[in-house]
């Protein structure tokens, strides 16, 4: 037939694979951020300030890592969650890149899979 190419399937299915560990990390690295944490804590708090015509409260997120870090019985087992925290918002930071040049990646080699197919 002229004028129709098969999609080179090797290209097209890397392609997607990229796609979809690229959209992984990028979700995984939101739910760690810890700036991004702040953020909607932030903006729930004004929310619920506004709503309330008060002192807002203090955000669920927030006071949910608040409290699993003072849970630790020693100053030894706090320093750890906080480091851990730290640890987990610094690959986050990483990994959200890598998901972001993953993704556009795969797009271009699924794309390429078909136009040089």
């Amino acid at each position: 037939m002229a004028g129709f190419s098969m999609p080179h399937p090797g290209w097209v299915a890397i392609g997607i694979v990229m796609i979809g560990i690229g959209i992984w990390l990028i979700r995984w690295a939101n739910r760690n951020n810890m700036i991004a944490t702040m953020t909607d804590a932030t903006t729930e708090a004004a929310i619920s300030a506004m709503r309330k015509h008060g002192r807002p409260d203090m955000p669920s997120e927030i006071k949910a890592r608040l409290d699993d870090v003072t849970s630790e019985p020693t100053v030894t087992g706090k320093t750890k969650k906080v480091a851990r925290y730290a640890v987990r918002h610094a690959f986050s930071q990483v990994f959200g890149v890598t998901g972001f040049v993953a993704v556009v990646a795969g797009v271009l080699l699924t794309v390429l899979g078909f136009v040089y197919g």
